[in-house]
């Protein structure tokens, strides 16, 4: 399932993968993988979803789906 509230609010940022990537200090295929796929990005490190937050200006509940949690 993709990510759609990631890749929703990075756009919305107005940020590309490579420029998140690099402002968030992760790596670029694991941010694609994220984006891609949202069971990936539930399974990141907490630094690596609270950097990418951080980056955006959001909380963490905004980019993470809940239910794909449970």
């Amino acid at each position: 399932m993709i990510n759609q509230k990631l890749k929703q609010r990075r756009i919305a940022c107005g940020y590309t993968q490579n420029q998140l990537a690099e402002a968030s200090g992760i790596n670029i295929r694991s941010l694609s993988c994220y984006e891609q796929d949202t069971e990936k990005f539930n399974k990141a490190s907490v630094s690596a979803v609270i950097r990418i937050a951080d980056c955006l200006g959001c909380a963490v509940e905004d980019i993470i789906d809940r239910k794909a949690l449970i």
